[in-house]
């Protein structure tokens, strides 16, 4: 079962609630028993959740509870130095909490850097092979759930090894950034555009039959075209897509077939489209 609500304004209330329900505890266990590990319980949820600064400000005010508990609550205890004891306790704990926020702070935004890196291609800034998995894997169980159809196209930069040896590897870094930065441009925030390594991209359509998919890569390819060009060099692509009006079994398969398209027109001429239409009730491609 799932303790942790999925609602950030959730989080918050919960994490209120439970410095709330300390707070009482604490006041009846009396002074002598100290629950400010408890507290910092909720803080740490807020600051995972939220960042720094919400959670210092419920450490703050998580702060001013204690001070209460400690100076009215308790105040029948007859502390040493003139009730000097919670005005000396109050900046301590403050401290704690909020180092402990700053740390907490730290490694969630370190945890999120090594997430976003961990599925971003290093040459291009578009998502790699295992981000484009992932959202494929999702929109196939999507599909599976209500029937929408699902593209997927390989496109392959035609003789890219050439401009390599020819031009040298920085000219060709350079033509698969504005490859990926252009088709960037022209595609939905919903669709996928990935890089699956060397000179091979993926893009993954959502909701997207056949006709509309064949029409978005060929305007790509026409854009590729007149952009990307390498010291007046033309430059071509290859591209396979595959519209899936059932869902395929796994990744693997819809990507296979999309692939082994975008290799049929490498083999026979280069620079065209080549499209399928899978129907599992069918049991065709057409």
């Amino acid at each position: 079962m799932r303790f942790i609500p999925r609602s950030k304004s959730a989080v918050f209330i919960v994490a209120g609630f439970l410095v709330l329900c300390i707070g009482v505890v604490d006041a009846l266990t009396g002074y002598e028993i100290t629950l400010g590990f408890f507290y910092a319980a909720p803080v740490m949820l807020v600051t995972w959740h939220y960042g720094f600064w919400p959670g210092a400000f419920l450490s703050i005010a998580t702060i001013v509870g204690m001070f209460a508990v400690d100076n009215f609550v308790t105040r029948h205890i007859p502390f040493p130095s003139n009730d000097f004891v919670p005005y000396w306790n109050t900046p301590i704990r403050l401290s704690y909490f909020i180092l402990i926020v700053w740390i907490l702070d730290k490694l969630r935004s370190a945890l999120n850097r090594e997430h976003m890196y961990a599925r971003r291609d290093f040459l291009t800034g578009i998502a790699n092979s295992l981000a484009f998995d992932e959202r494929m894997q999702a929109e196939i169980d999507r599909a599976r759930r209500y029937g929408h159809p699902v593209s997927v196209a390989f496109m392959d930069c035609d003789d890219f090894k050439q401009v390599n040896d020819r031009f040298g590897h920085k000219v060709g870094d350079r033509l698969l950034r504005t490859v990926a930065q252009e088709m960037q441009k022209y595609l939905r925030t919903a669709d996928v555009l990935a890089r699956m390594g060397g000179d091979e991209f993926a893009v993954l359509l959502p909701e997207t039959g056949a006709e509309q998919a064949l029409a978005v890569m060929q305007k790509l390819q026409d854009r590729m075209a007149r952009t990307a060009a390498v010291r007046e060099r033309a430059v071509s692509f290859s591209i396979g897509i595959v519209t899936l009006l059932t869902p395929a079994d796994t990744v693997d398969e819809a990507i296979k077939m999309a692939d082994e398209l975008m290799y049929e027109v490498k083999n026979s001429g280069k620079g065209k489209i080549r499209q399928v239409v899978f129907d599992r009730s069918r049991g065709d491609q057409r």
